[in-house]
């Protein structure tokens, strides 16, 4: 299977491994379609990505919009989600109530809706890749919330690989990977922290945006898998 004249979805896809993923399957012929919540950063990627990449703005919290974002799409071949609330994170019993509210209305309630909304354009070819992380196979300090939430989108993937079926469900796991909102995420002395990890792993470095882009490349073209979770984490995992 290959992606020319496939289209494909990318829910987050205005920033981050989101944008490498819309500009990998452009680059392999598919027809793009983003969605984001900043409307800067999205006109900002729909500029830069060009050649007939569309998007519209996506807040999926909330399921009247993203009906509505797909109500204007006629075909489904492949969606990847990335979409997440990584602000305010902290620990559990001081985080506001509305990032709390928030780590699962965007990432596992946001995933649901956007699969709802799509499931009529979806053929038997399609699929659907989801977007969990590091913190469900290995507990960090500060991230309760988000890693159960992610990790419901890995039970979530599963159910629907059988429900769905033949539509395919997967997941990617991304680790500590060299993205803007890491940076900021880290603030000062985040070059001296990614140093620190990266020495630590396996590869002796962190990811990269567009080689995780390249994960869910590979689970929309690869037919034969689903259900599947796949970690690209430099072997984080591991320590």
């Amino acid at each position: 299977m290959n992606l020319k004249n496939q289209h494909v979805i990318v829910i987050g896809g205005a920033s981050g491994i989101g944008y490498e993923i819309a500009k990998a399957a452009q680059a392999e012929g598919a027809k793009v379609t983003i969605g984001g919540r900043n409307r800067a950063a999205l006109d900002h990627a729909l500029e830069t990505l060009g050649n007939g990449v569309v998007g519209e703005m996506i807040d999926v919290t909330r399921p009247d919009l993203v009906n509505g974002f797909f109500s204007k799409i006629d075909k489904v071949d492949h969606i990847a989600i990335t979409a997440a609330h990584l602000e305010g994170a902290g620990a559990l019993s001081q985080m506001a109530e509305s990032d709390l509210r928030l780590q699962v209305d965007v990432r596992l309630m946001g995933a649901t809706h956007v699969i709802r909304a799509a499931a009529p354009k979806l053929s038997p070819l399609s699929s659907v890749t989801l977007t969990s992380g590091l913190a469900v196979s290995k507990p960090l300090p500060n991230e309760a919330l988000g890693a159960a939430a992610a990790a419901a989108l890995e039970c979530l993937a599963r159910t629907l690989a059988v429900e769905m079926a033949p539509v395919r469900f997967n997941v990617v796991a991304p680790g500590m990977c060299d993205t803007g909102f890491l940076h900021r995420f880290l603030g000062a002395q985040g070059d001296a922290i990614i140093s620190h990890v990266a020495s630590s792993l396996p590869v002796r470095r962190i990811g990269t945006p567009e080689e995780v882009a390249q994960a869910y490349l590979f689970l929309m073209k690869m037919g034969y898998i689903t259900g599947e979770t796949l970690h690209i984490d430099g072997g984080h995992r591991l320590i």
